[in-house]
């Protein structure tokens, strides 16, 4: 059966379900469809769409122009924006998303989860891992920590100081730039110069040494021995495991390598670069200065916030959030996911691993956890601090440009 109803220049036209067109205005049934100039509605799974508004969920009310939208799990308020759920609340103008394992605060940025924090824009991660910390640079971890840019490195067997430059071990110990040389059989000390020992030639003021365990010549200073090299004036030190390079310096481990001065620091599973803040770990990346952090089930993006995770999304300035059942876009942030906070403009994020905080950017997790400007990178066998820049690490500790293992120091 059809009917034909005019109105002016609407009209209504059924076939088995409903459909009704206007100037500004189109509905459409049995599933619900009803659009017009400013919104927009779907169903039976509800999808509400207007200027600066997008809300999709099942069982849904939508009120204007002040705009409320309530639902079984979900009530959305504007137009300043609060949006609330069983493991979620979103909250504008400024980014605020809280859920049952996660909270995001913008625009300076804040996640925060049970494993993670990242604070913003300065960028500091936190987790059980590698904690980082930018620009003046710090890198944590269980055997290793490295401080920047005068740099200190520290590691079970090592130590490293600068600029003058010191190296202690269990082994010799070097020392400048006045120059002290110590070991088992050994003792050197400069400028005048003394050297003792069981095999040993010594030279000056030039200064050459010569014995069956280290050699050492000077003035630009070079210390050789069995799995050691040390060279100057600009620190250069070689061990078995270990290379240390200045004064631009690099630092190369069994299981790192560090470089400066734009720092360049990586590990087994870490990668920390710089000045910007980039730190890459098992399960995460950070990037900067934009910021980018990226985990397993999670993705962090800046200046304008934008986090992604296993059930969440948030993007920035205009609020976008979706979830399960759940989609909420407008000049507020963009989530995505059941249990999620996120605040603003300071901007705070949490969830279950992770907590990202700004403008001075804190990021804390199971892993890697990242801070900045002075820069800190802290992981289970890593420290790396800055803009001094200390490492440590199992068999490693570098501060600049000093330097220090179990069997040998340089100062």
């Amino acid at each position: 059966m059809h009917f034909y109803v005019a109105v002016g220049r609407c009209h209504q036209d059924e076939v088995f379900g409903t459909k009704v067109k206007g100037p500004g205005l189109q509905v459409k049934g049995p599933g619900l469809q009803v659009k017009g100039p400013g919104l927009q509605v779907k169903g039976p799974g509800l999808q509400v769409k207007g200027p600066g508004l997008q809300v999709k969920g099942p069982g849904l009310q939508v009120k204007g122009p002040g705009l409320q939208v309530k639902g079984p799990g979900l009530q959305v308020k504007g137009p300043g924006l609060q949006v609330k759920g069983p493991g979620l609340q979103v909250k504008g103008p400024g980014p605020q998303v809280k859920g049952p394992g996660l909270q995001v605060k913008g625009p300076g940025l804040q996640v925060k989860g049970p494993g993670l924090q990242v604070k913003g824009p300065d960028l500091q991660v936190k987790g059980p891992g590698p904690q980082v910390k930018g620009p003046g640079l710090q890198v944590k971890g269980p055997g290793l920590q490295v401080k920047g840019p005068g740099l200190q490195v520290k590691g079970p067997g090592l130590q490293v100081k600068g600029p003058d430059l010191q190296v202690k071990g269990p082994g010799p110990q070097v020392k400048g730039p006045g120059l002290q040389v110590k070991g088992p059989g050994l003792q050197v000390k400069g400028p005048g110069l003394q050297v003792k020992g069981p095999g040993l030639q010594v030279k000056g003021p030039g200064l050459q040494v010569k014995g069956p365990g280290p050699q050492v010549k000077g003035p630009g200073l070079q210390v050789k021995g069995p799995g050691l090299q040390v060279k100057g004036p600009g620190p250069q030190v070689k061990g078995p495991g270990l290379q240390v390079k200045g004064p631009g310096l690099q630092v190369k481990g069994p299981g790192l390598q560090v470089k400066g001065p734009g720092l360049q620091v990586k590990g087994p599973g870490l990668q920390v670069k710089g000045p910007g803040p980039q730190v890459k770990g098992p399960g995460l990346q950070v990037k900067g200065p934009g910021l980018q952090v990226k985990g397993p089930g999670l993705q962090v993006k800046g200046p304008g916030p934008q986090v992604k995770g296993p059930g969440l999304q948030v993007k920035g300035p205009g609020p976008q959030v979706k979830g399960p059942g759940l989609q909420v876009k407008g000049p507020g942030p963009q989530v995505k996911g059941p249990g999620l906070q996120v605040e603003g403009p300071g901007l705070q994020v949490k969830g279950p691993g992770l907590q990202v905080k700004g403008p001075g950017l804190q990021v804390k997790g199971p892993g890697p956890q990242v801070k900045g400007p002075g820069l800190q990178v802290k992981g289970p066998g890593l420290q790396v601090k800055g803009p001094g820049l200390q490492v440590k690490g199992p068999g490693l500790q570098v501060k600049d440009p000093g330097f220090k293992t179990k069997k040998w120091q340089i100062y």
